[in-house]
């Protein structure tokens, strides 16, 4: 199969399209090499471009990611003063194989397969929304793995952004600072399948260094790239007036690089699009990351630190509140009645909480996280400016810090960990001096039952 031209001869190798799947006469879509600007395959239906290959960059079209070495053919493009044309040939010569335009606008091709006597669809061009032909207009950007599928080039916005808004996108974009020609700049962009060449001028002798000089010796040169991506790259291709039809390919090696305002290069070539889509999600994740890993060691260090202010105060208290002997016990918290605690917090009551630190604070973060109402304790301007699910990660390691046994709460080391990874994380146990009352009884103010979950019995001593 061989498509393309003979530019001393006049003839002309193309594909045309059945009428219908049973009727050979002329269709309305042809497959064809453009002969004008640096040569790229294009589908045509009538006079009109449906899609379009994008130029060769030494190994493939830049818009067919997939054309790469396989067993079945091999492929070849040729650009000289006597023909251009791409070829392809069975490596197998006894092999049945069928490359076609049909009558829908697609280029499949398929194998014979003789063990079920039918036709295998080994591959095909034009497969989705982004190939078809400038779908988001002129300087825009086409993914089809975001929603919507257009965008504007770096540095563009939309030009009429009523129409971007209800999803048509054909008047495309324009600059967002107009190009003064001497003090331009350039913007490299990856991962993308190459604008159309129709209006592009190339020579295969010049390097990178030297098609960019060349290009800002023209106003008119509005990007720049190599020819051939193998080895160290060689070629200039470069690109005037508006750049149509690119999609993101993140596959393709080819860079091109941008002509734009000074003005829109003060931050670096940072805003670049990177060939792997991921290298900005990369930097904001470590970001926010390291910001919300800050955010939960303070929040624990704020509980690890009340809770040993509290201890001393404590102290003080419980010297204050007995005076004879007793065996020296290991307690981090004063002892209380009960009818106490249920007067202070008004038979535990979540509008009677024991002030902002200590244990009242807990005593609510265990029963909100008990009946996985956790969020309700994050305040909206956390939930808006931080991670969620790491500020539920540093409120669970904080009740792992207040639980009642000292034996069960992580050292600081561990607490580090936790906050910095992302591995399982053991159920808290109840937190020191937390009491449950009966929900039966918890409109009762004269007969509550009040009772401990934790299963412990408070001694109270009392002079005879």
């Amino acid at each position: 199969m061989k498509l393309g031209m003979n530019r001393i001869t006049g003839i002309e190798w193309s594909m045309t399209s059945w009428n219908s799947p049973d009727d050979p006469s002329r269709g309305n879509f042809s497959c064809i090499l453009i002969p004008y600007g640096y040569p790229e395959l294009v589908l045509m239906q009538g006079s009109k471009i449906k899609y379009r290959s994008g130029p060769w960059d030494g190994l493939r079209f830049s818009g067919i990611p997939n054309l790469k070495k396989n067993p079945v053919y091999n492929f070849e493009f040729v650009i000289s003063e006597e023909e251009t044309f791409y070829r392809e040939n069975l490596v197998d010569k006894s092999m049945l194989w069928r490359f076609m335009t049909d009558q829908n606008g697609d280029i499949p091709s398929f194998a014979w397969i003789e063990q079920t006597q039918s036709w295998l669809l080994y591959e095909s061009a034009n497969i989705d929304s982004c190939d078809r032909y400038a779908l988001c207009g002129a300087n825009g950007l086409c993914n089809i793995h975001s929603s919507p599928v257009c965008e504007c080039l770096n540095g563009f916005v939309p030009k009429v952004p009523t129409d971007w808004a209800v999803t048509v996108w054909s008047s495309g974009c324009v600059r967002r600072t107009p190009l003064n020609c001497s003090g331009d700049g350039f913007r490299k962009i990856s991962g993308v399948k190459m604008p159309e060449t129709k209006a592009s001028w190339f020579d295969k002798s010049l390097n990178l260094e030297e098609c960019k000089n060349t290009c800002l010796k023209n106003c008119s040169c509005t990007a720049y790239s190599n020819m051939d991506i193998r080895g160290e790259g060689s070629g200039c291709l470069l690109w005037f007036g508006d750049l149509i039809d690119n999609r993101r390919l993140s596959e393709n090696e080819q860079n091109i690089y941008v002509r734009m305002a000074a003005s829109e290069l003060d931050n670096g070539d940072g805003a670049n699009i990177n060939a792997n889509p991921n290298g900005k999600k990369i930097i904001i994740i470590s970001t926010l990351s390291t910001g919300i890993f800050l955010l939960g060691l303070v929040l624990v260090l704020y509980v690890w630190r009340r809770k040993h202010q509290n201890k001393g105060r404590s102290t003080g208290a419980l010297e204050r509140w007995s005076n004879r002997k007793r065996k020296k016990e290991d307690l981090e918290l004063p002892l209380f009645d009960l009818d106490t605690l249920a007067c202070a917090t008004n038979n535990f009551s979540a509008e009677n909480i024991l002030g902002q630190g200590g244990f009242g604070p807990v005593y609510k973060a265990w029963r909100l996280f008990q009946e996985g109402r956790t969020m309700e304790l994050v305040p909206q301007s956390v939930i808006e400016a931080c991670n969620i699910s790491q500020v539920l990660r540093s409120i669970h390691v904080a009740l792992l810090c207040v639980q009642d046994n000292r034996d069960d709460r992580p050292e600081m080391s561990s607490v580090v960990s936790m906050l910095s990874n992302e591995n399982a994380l053991p159920e808290p146990k109840h937190p020191g001096f937390f009491i449950e009352r009966d929900p039966v009884d918890a409109s009762s103010t004269s007969d509550s039952k009040n009772y401990s979950t934790n299963k412990c019995s408070i001694t109270l001593l009392q002079a005879r």
